[in-house]
């Protein structure tokens, strides 16, 4: 088997939902798990980190035949959140990788330079991934006009953004669509079908239909 990711969840959450580190961890988990490739493991495919400030020591344990190790790590999300910068972020996730995957990867035998080398390749993509919306670029129906629609995930958010160009290339308009947490999972419900209503209206029309955004030019 291969570890193919390795995933971070806070124990506890704010009294309004979800805590700021499980939303911000998530770039670079994602990031962390498109380069996580040939470690080898005997029966492990991921890595569930708990972080529990409430704990004094680490506790290892796999459960059932799901092919996760769960971790519990005496780690206090505090300083992370608090953090101003992303790059700031980035370093303290590096230090959470040695100070606790690292000992684990020892301990089960598993080449831990590739959970590193994983690691540093996050910063060559700027802190972000932009991705192009599926059905984009999507001409107008007078076959003018072109939109594409990017989906940046960056450490604090997820936005869509459409541009609207003209068949020379010139750019005639760029607007965000929607902006939401940075929970790929959840941002897919605005992930849908793009259409040109008409030659000056493009749309982006949820897959339930409850959501649609607009592009007027």
């Amino acid at each position: 088997m291969e570890l193919k990711k390795i995933i971070f969840d806070e124990v506890t959450t704010s009294k309004n939902g979800e805590s700021n580190f499980n939303l911000q961890i998530k770039l670079f988990e994602r990031l962390l798990e498109y380069y996580l490739s040939g470690l080898k493991t005997k029966e492990t495919v991921t890595l569930h980190i708990y972080c529990d400030a409430s704990k004094s020591e680490v506790e290892i344990e796999q459960k059932g035949n799901d092919n996760i190790l769960y971790m519990h790590i005496p780690y206090n999300t505090q300083a992370f959140q608090e953090m101003t910068s992303v790059e700031e972020k980035y370093e303290e996730f590096l230090n959470i990788l040695n100070v606790y995957v690292k000992p684990v990867c020892e301990a089960e035998k598993w080449n831990y330079e590739i959970v590193l080398k994983a690691a540093k390749k996050i910063k060559e993509h700027e802190f972000k991934i932009n991705t192009i919306l599926k059905g984009t670029p999507k001409k107008s129906p007078d076959k003018q006009r072109i939109a594409i629609v990017n989906v940046i995930h960056t450490i604090n958010a997820i936005k869509m953004i459409a541009s609207i160009y003209v068949t020379n290339g010139l750019r005639i308009k760029e607007e965000t669509i929607i902006e939401s947490v940075p929970d790929l999972e959840a941002f897919e419900v605005y992930m849908g079908k793009p259409v040109w209503i008409d030659d000056n209206t493009f749309q982006i029309q949820s897959k339930a239909g409850e959501w649609i955004g607009t592009v007027t030019i």
